[in-house]
């Protein structure tokens, strides 16, 4: 083979090595962002600790010592009026007073520091966030780019694998993300085989009219862990993360800071609908929409707002379907993915 030729073809010894790779980049993409939230959280608790305990504190002490000082004043005039004409007699209220003056200043020096320091602490910390830009870029969504361009690439190379042992000859692989079979009338249900049920087109239309428009999603309070409902379960099966790789459907991944929207046991609940939506103006948020209640046909919950981060921190597992873009829709039951569907409604899975 000439040196030009040899140009155009990689010598691939292990698929597994490049799959093994890409689930190193996503994990690495987690402790980045973990990383990040961490400076973030840092960056943000000295200001709130020097402008919330240190300035009141020093500002306390200086009206505190004022005190001190006027009251030595006020003792040394009394004892030089009690001692005249032998004003000699005053010198502990001498030394009182000076150390009552020393302490004042010592106090007056530190509130000036301390608000001295807030000022400069913003000007630092604008720098280094500004620094860590690329940094951020390469957490949120590089990364996650990089290790779905990852599985596409190990979906052909096994295509191609499979191909090469086939009788004949190389072959095309049929693609995975056609859906083959027609959807059934009626609901779906926390029990049974979850592969055993399709889901009707009609219950899509239902759930995605059940997503609050972006101009509500800005008004739903944040919360933390704390907020969310029960015990994190029914992890999505890992056969079904991996094919759910492959399809792998670019969509602009969603910032570990950004909002996501979702009934508060819906990660505890054995149905799981995931929509992404259009995320509400102005606000730093993903579009993202988890039903659990909802999505098995019972009454729906008052809705709370997470972070990204606090999403899969409870469940990791959703790591890559919170990478599916805008207009997706995913239905798991049981630890399962029943649906996904496009905008159109149109079947992706099967």
């Amino acid at each position: 083979m000439s040196a030009s030729a040899k140009g155009r073809f990689a010598s691939v010894q292990s698929v597994d090595a490049i799959a093994d790779f890409r689930l190193a980049t996503l994990s690495f993409a987690a402790e980045v962002q973990g990383a990040l939230s961490e400076v973030d959280a840092d960056i943000t608790r000295l200001p709130q600790w020097l402008k919330l305990d240190r300035v009141p504190y020093w500002t306390n002490q200086c009206r505190k010592r004022t005190a001190d000082v006027q009251a030595a004043k006020r003792e040394l005039a009394r004892k030089q009026l009690m001692t005249s004409p032998e004003p000699h007699s005053c010198v502990d209220e001498r030394k009182a007073l000076a150390r009552a003056k020393e302490s004042l200043e010592n106090a007056e020096a530190k509130l000036k520091v301390t608000r001295q320091w807030i000022i400069r602490w913003e000007q630092e910390s604008g720098q280094l966030r500004s620094s860590l830009g690329n940094l951020r870029d390469m957490g949120d969504t590089l990364l996650p780019r990089l290790a779905a361009r990852l599985a596409k690439q190990v979906d052909s190379l096994q295509a191609y694998a499979q191909s090469q042992l086939a009788p004949g000859g190389p072959r095309p692989s049929a693609p995975l993300t056609l859906a083959s079979s027609e959807t059934a009338a009626g609901g779906w249900s926390a029990a049974g085989d979850p592969r055993g049920q399709a889901v009707p087109t009609s219950l899509y239309s239902h759930l995605r009219r059940l997503a609050p428009p972006p101009a509500a999603r800005g008004t739903i309070g944040l919360t933390d862990e704390h907020g969310l409902v029960g015990q994190p379960q029914h992890q999505l099966a890992a056969d079904d993360l991996e094919l759910l790789e492959r399809v792998a459907l670019d969509g602009l991944a969603a910032k570990s800071s950004d909002r996501v929207l979702l009934e508060p046991s819906a990660l505890s609940s054995p149905v799981l609908a995931m929509l992404r939506g259009e995320g509400a103006p102005g606000e730093s948020d993903s579009g993202w929409f988890l039903m659990g209640p909802s999505a098995a046909g019972f009454s729906g919950q008052a809705l709370v707002a997470a972070t990204v981060q606090t999403i899969i921190e409870q469940r990791p597992d959703l790591t890559v379907p919170l990478l599916l873009p805008t207009g997706m829709l995913l239905v798991a039951r049981a630890g399962q993915i029943t649906s996904l569907c496009l905008e159109n409604n149109e079947e992706l899975w099967r």
